[in-house]
């Protein structure tokens, strides 16, 4: 009989994206032992990071916000691109044409 809670296996999902989170941002690389990518930890640590400069934004000066928008608006296309299951061509190359200088894109 399982005494572990009904949710036990999305806490443990949680964890181990949390510990490769963790692992991707703070820790040097080093030649893994194993490989833990996988297109879920990927899409997280892109969620996390694009949530975090969304924050980020709100601690500075107004004259350093445009600035700041543009890498947010980056690291949204990076998260949209991250979000589909494998690249499709057709997503690329709408998101280069739509690019134009200074990193900003038409919509």
């Amino acid at each position: 009989m399982d005494n572990s809670p009904p949710n036990a296996d999305a806490d443990v999902a949680r964890d181990k994206t949390l510990q490769y989170k963790f692992t991707h941002v703070f820790c040097p690389l080093q030649l893994p032992e194993g490989d833990d990518h996988s297109p879920h930890n990927d899409c997280a640590l892109s969620e996390a990071v694009y949530a975090s400069a969304q924050a980020f934004a709100e601690h500075l000066s107004a004259s350093a916000k445009p600035q700041w928008q543009r890498i947010v608006r980056m690291l949204h296309n990076l998260n949209d691109t991250m979000a589909l299951e494998a690249l499709d061509e057709k997503v690329v190359a709408f998101r280069l044409q739509s690019m134009s200088v200074g990193g900003k894109r038409s919509v």
